[in-house]
């Protein structure tokens, strides 16, 4: 929150309050006035480098939280009226819909386009500091935040899993460059307009923008397979209907619904009670599973897509 009157109905209901990067908190005398209204948090502004998060958290005593890995805006966070304006749709009320990511033409007084590398002049890399988290652990701040709106529960599991065995490693002084570049490895195959340190180190320039594409730079392809009919928890095993296409033993897949995200090789199949080593869509084959699937979750067939 950060609107007066939604801050004031929490307080008065005994919530707690954390003032949201939409505020655009960038300075000790901000946190300060939140903190007066009786706000226990601030999630800062993702416009401030390491140096900047570091002295507000020596003059004051607040909660203060930063993002670490997600989507970033092209314009101060919280300022940016493009959506509300073209479409009606309001950032601010978390429904952005990102004129930011589509294509753009510049052109000089004489209507000349002005080249610049790309149509896609305002779409900002995703911010991913899982190379830097020493660093800003350093800060003093006291959470991290993942940006996660609209976002799959494959994306959310495998982004917040990665930054959990780092935030453990630098805790126990485990952490390595090697380390930090596996799990960055890992992160680039889930869904990414490529990464960037946004504005931790500096104003990003011509490198913090995907000129070319506002489109997934992951290499990874999803595959739609089938659907899960039924879950048989004494066997570990899930009957799948393959409506798409076929599944053979030692395919990558993810399941997925609601509350289900499982990624595993596929190590069995059973049909008619045989063991096979492949399935063809239209048919209802046993898949084993390494844990509870529920009906209607998705079934996905996952590799890299082939080099251009």
């Amino acid at each position: 929150a950060w609107d007066p009157a939604v801050i004031c109905a929490a307080l008065d209901r005994g919530l707690r309050v954390h003032i949201s990067t939409q505020a655009n908190v960038s300075n000790k005398r901000a946190v300060e006035f939140y903190e007066t209204l009786g706000a226990s948090r601030v999630i800062l502004s993702r416009e401030l480098n390491i140096h900047q998060i570091r002295e507000i958290r020596e003059q004051t005593g607040m909660e203060l939280e930063v993002f670490v890995h997600g989507a970033m805006c092209q314009a101060v966070s919280g300022r940016c009226y493009l959506s509300a304006y073209l479409l009606g749709r309001s950032a601010n009320c978390g429904d952005c819909a990102q004129p930011c990511r589509w294509p753009w033409t510049l052109t000089d007084n004489s209507g000349a386009e002005v080249e610049l590398g790309g149509k896609y002049l305002l779409s900002a890399k995703d911010l991913c500091m899982i190379e830097h988290l020493p660093e800003l652990i350093d800060t003093g701040v006291c959470a991290f935040k993942v940006e996660g709106r609209l976002r799959n529960s494959g994306y959310t599991a495998v982004v917040s899993e990665c930054y959990r065995k780092a935030l453990d490693a630098c805790r126990d002084g485990s952490y390595t460059t090697k380390q930090a570049q596996e799990l960055k490895g890992r992160l680039e195959l889930e869904y990414n307009r490529g990464f960037s340190t946004g504005f931790y180190f500096g104003v990003p320039g011509p490198e913090g923008l995907g000129y070319e594409s506002d489109m997934n730079a992951s290499p990874v392809q999803r595959q739609a397979v089938g659907v899960v009919l039924n879950y048989y928890p004494k066997r570990c095993a899930a009957a799948v209907r393959l409506l798409e296409q076929g599944l053979t033993v030692g395919d990558r897949i993810i399941i997925e619904g609601s509350t289900t995200y499982i990624e595993q090789e596929v190590e069995s199949l059973v049909m008619a009670g045989k063991f096979i080593s492949a399935a063809e869509s239209g048919q209802e084959v046993g898949l084993g599973v390494r844990d509870r699937v529920r009906e209607n979750d998705r079934v996905f067939k996952v590799g890299r897509m082939p080099a251009p």
